[in-house]
């Protein structure tokens, strides 16, 4: 188990995303991220407020939305691929292909900075990208992600 795994469940995976927008996408990763024990709508508002505030376009095509909640929850990942690029306003003005949205809590900013740098490391990576992009189901993409060894060095 790697830090991508350990957070992320294959019910929380959706390749294809069917949506054309930003908005669209933030909603739908947010009704994944968010499960049974949490508000959709409350994830969604708190994602979308950290937009206005600044992208979370990081660049390389990929987005990490991202809420964290005052009470006590579990940190977690959902992962979505667009059908097609989506306008992200992001640092390096690409479309985004991967969404990773994120929710934890407020309790847990620590995790959450590991999970993010983690992220960062491995995605600079075209080839690792490309295959996520590529993966023709959600079950295909979560085992790219668990065949990343958590020792694995996360430069391209």
């Amino acid at each position: 188990m790697n830090l991508f795994t350990k957070y992320l469940a294959l019910d929380r995976v959706i390749t294809p995303l069917r949506v054309g927008d930003k908005e669209s996408a933030l909603r739908e990763m947010s009704i994944l991220v968010a499960g049974n024990d949490l508000s959709a709508e409350e994830v969604f508002r708190g994602m979308l407020h950290r937009e206005e505030e600044i992208t979370t376009g990081v660049g390389y095509g990929i987005a990490i939305p991202h809420y964290r909640h005052e009470g006590k929850l579990d940190l977690r990942v959902a992962l979505g691929v667009p059908v097609y690029p989506l306008q992200w306003e992001s640092f390096d003005n690409r479309p985004v292909c991967l969404i990773f949205a994120i929710l934890g809590s407020s309790e847990e900013k620590q995790e959450m900075l590991e999970l993010f740098s983690q992220l960062m490391g491995h995605l600079r990576s075209s080839e690792l990208r490309q295959q996520l992009i590529d993966a023709p189901d959600p079950e295909a993409l979560f085992q790219i992600l668990e065949a990343i060894t958590p020792d694995a060095d996360p430069t391209p």
